[in-house]
C-alpha cells in the first residue's frame, strides 16, 4: 500500500486523536500496534496495524490494518 493508498483510506473516517500501544514483536520481523481511535463521525475504534521493514527501500512502513 502506498501513501496516497493508505491516505486515501484514513481520509473519510476523520479521525480526531489516537492513542498506540507498545509495539509487539510478531517474531517473523514485523510488529503489531493496536491503535484506539476517536472520530467526529462515528465510535471510537480499535486498530492493529502490522509495521515491517520494506524489502525495497528498508524503511518502516505500516503494510496492513484491520480495524476490531
Amino acid at each position: 500500500m502506498t501513501l496516497d493508498e493508505f491516505e486515501r483510506e484514513w481520509d473519510p473516517l476523520e479521525i480526531n486523536a489516537f492513542q498506540l500501544d507498545n509495539p509487539r514483536d510478531t517474531g517473523d520481523g514485523s510488529f503489531l500496534v493496536s491503535v484506539r481511535a476517536t472520530s467526529a463521525t462515528s465510535a471510537p475504534m480499535d486498530i492493529s496495524l502490522t509495521v515491517s521493514m520494506s524489502g525495497s527501500t528498508m524503511k518502516m512502513e505500516v503494510c496492513g490494518w484491520e480495524a476490531e
